[in-house]
């Protein structure tokens, strides 16, 4: 369960990083290639993960890491006052403001 969850954030995140590099304009358009690469990578690798559907105790793993996703999905969906303030710290924090 806790490899998919994994799986999925790190998408995430590279999905993110390929928006942010997009947005700021210091990288060379052809370094996107990586980000892409990456998320194709992780889309196969989540993919074999569940497919074939796990049978047996572990039918339910792909179950409980989505409904984990679902709740981190509605925290940031219905709070996105917090996840502003949140990315602004950071930003900060790392130097990037």
């Amino acid at each position: 369960m806790g490899t998919l969850i994994v799986l999925v954030v790190y998408l995430l995140a590279t999905v993110g990083a390929a928006g942010m590099l997009l947005r700021t304009r210091r990288v060379p358009r052809w370094e996107l290639v990586i980000p892409a690469a990456s998320v194709a990578v992780l889309g196969y690798t989540l993919y074999r993960n569940v497919v074939p559907y796990p049978t047996g105790a572990a039918f339910w793993l792909p179950v409980t890491a989505g409904a984990w996703i679902a709740v981190a999905l509605a925290a940031v969906l219905l709070s996105p006052a917090l996840v502003r303030r949140i990315g602004r710290r950071l930003t900060e924090e790392e130097g990037l403001a």
